[in-house]
């Protein structure tokens, strides 16, 4: 089994890729859980950002080129509805992104959206390890599962690296941006 690789933007959290044990597994399994709340935030910041540059000097090409999207893309990003977001504790790493808008902190955003697939694929790769660990060593599927608060049968699941709809749907992108 290769093991995905962790994207350079996420490298702050290089620490859960340790030992095997019960708390990693409930760090990644928090980490993961919390991927949705951190691609909100990050189209958020990237909708203010484009707004911002768009009210300022620079035009939809200037945002475009930097954002390596077209010019109909940032119009859709920087008209975007405002939604309510914030940025999970287990990334406040990330929180130089929602500084003062610029095209280096746009280029940046959308680096750090495209990522998230992968970090999420390095996270559940991660977490797959970490219970095939467990399950070879002293506990078994109900002491996993209720570490981590799911069922004997997910337990199994997480093992044998089956993915739910929303997972799958992501490991679709992220094997598309590879």
């Amino acid at each position: 089994m290769t093991r995905s690789a962790l994207p350079d933007e996420f490298a702050f959290l290089a620490h859960l890729g340790g030992e095997p044990s019960l708390e990693q597994a409930k760090v990644l399994t928090r980490t993961s859980l919390a991927v949705r709340p951190l691609r909100v935030w990050l189209g958020e910041e990237r909708r203010r950002t484009a707004r911002a540059l768009l009210d300022g000097p620079y035009d939809r090409s200037d945002i475009g080129t930097v954002m390596g999207v077209s010019k109909q893309r940032v119009s859709d990003i920087a008209c975007a509805q405002p939604r309510e977001a914030t940025l999970p504790e287990q990334f406040a790493d990330l929180a130089h992104l929602a500084g003062e808008p610029t095209l280096e902190q746009a280029g940046a955003l959308t680096r750090t959206s495209l990522a998230v697939g992968l970090l999420l694929a390095w996270l559940r790769d991660g977490r797959q390890r970490t219970v095939r660990a467990l399950l070879d060593g002293p506990y078994d599927r109900s002491d996993i599962g209720t570490a981590l608060d799911v069922s004997v049968q997910r337990v199994s699941d997480i093992a044998a690296g089956h993915l739910g709809p929303w997972a799958r749907g992501q490991a679709r992108k992220a094997r598309q941006q590879t």
